[in-house]
């Protein structure tokens, strides 16, 4: 009965936040054709970048576990009231659009069943990469404190580790361990998986709809995807890059295979609706897209620094060449078009 209450709170914590969170933005920038997959995706790197305010703030000045626990909690409980009091039909509106996912084309389903068990293997069957996580969140709920014990030796720190009390992706996993009350492995290796490996999908279901407008080559481009992406679980020992089905809870990995595409979704679209001629098809979906785009790069900011030590950087630099390469790209058009007179 504690492990079923536990998931529960879990599945609250790891969808339910995420997907009000998601419906609070969609709300904000007056979406109008909404989809659970794009909701999602946006709430669920909104609450990655909220728990990094949140938990460098409390972190920073020796809050204990228990309390940022505590904290936690209160400011999920705000973001879902919030959400409901924003727009109650943008909620309903994300379930009912799964009525339209379930009619369409046959490829769809077929990558759905793919995704499926793709998760369920990689849970199941995959042998997880060697990492500290499980060690450093114990290490964290034995001794209720963030970052000042190592996890291996139980020895303190000679010095307070600022490089991880501003990437504590850790205290994540140990603040949903200690109110679940769920054990660190079982939460991370098996339960997480569940609701991280379907972020990971629909990152790249929204990039596919950015490249295809039909829902068979969406489909055909994410079960590439997948195969690209499980293809090394079987050929490497160690995978940082591509090691999505193998260890989803790592910082690292998250970053690398979630947070960069997805900051590489944002800016092409950004740049799309602002100097690609899509004004009118992009504001008849959404009625304030670059306060949308604007934001959701914002927050990508700190989910990716929650993830890892330098992510604010590299989340700069995808901005950076992506917009470099969009005018490089639109420049080379207008010198092909000059030169023709």
């Amino acid at each position: 009965m504690k492990n079923a209450a536990g998931i529960l709170l879990v599945i609250y914590l790891f969808f339910l936040v995420p997907l009000l969170a998601g419906a609070f933005i969609d709300a904000a920038a007056g979406v109008k054709r909404r989809n659970i997959s794009s909701t999602y995706a946006n709430g669920f790197v909104a609450m990655l970048g909220i728990f990094w305010g949140v938990a460098v703030l409390f972190l920073y000045r020796g809050c204990t576990l228990e309390k940022l626990s505590m904290v936690w909690m209160l400011a999920t409980i705000t973001i879902c009231v919030a959400s409901i009091l924003a727009n109650k039909k943008a909620i309903y509106g994300c379930f009912k659009h799964k009525r339209k996912s379930e009619n369409g084309h046959k490829t769809v389903k077929i990558a759905m069943v793919v995704s499926i068990i793709a998760i369920l293997f990689s849970v199941v069957c995959v042998k997880p990469q060697m990492e500290q996580t499980v060690q450093t969140v114990m290490t964290s709920i034995d001794t209720n404190s963030a970052y000042i014990y190592q996890p291996y030796t139980g020895e303190q720190y000679p010095a307070t580790q600022m490089e991880k009390i501003f990437s504590p992706y850790e205290m994540l996993y140990a603040v949903t361990a200690c109110v679940s009350g769920l054990h660190p492995a079982s939460l991370i290796k098996v339960i997480l998986p569940l609701f991280i490996l379907p972020f990971f999908m629909c990152c790249y279901w929204e990039i596919g709809k950015f490249f295809f407008k039909q829902e068979k080559m969406q489909a055909v481009f994410l079960m590439i995807v997948e195969i690209i992406y499980y293809v090394p679980v079987y050929t490497a020992v160690e995978t940082p890059v591509t090691g999505i089905f193998r260890s989803c809870w790592n910082g690292s990995v998250m970053l690398e295979c979630c947070i960069l595409p997805y900051t590489f979704l944002q800016v092409m679209r950004m740049l799309h609706f602002m100097y690609g001629g899509e004004k009118n098809k992009v504001s008849d979906c959404v009625k304030h897209p670059v306060i949308m785009q604007a934001g959701l790069i914002i927050v990508l900011y700190p989910a990716a620094q929650l993830l890892h030590h330098k992510g604010w950087f590299y989340v700069f630099l995808m901005m950076l060449l992506m917009t470099l390469v969009w005018f490089v790209r639109k420049g080379y058009k207008y010198v092909r078009v000059v030169g023709r007179h």
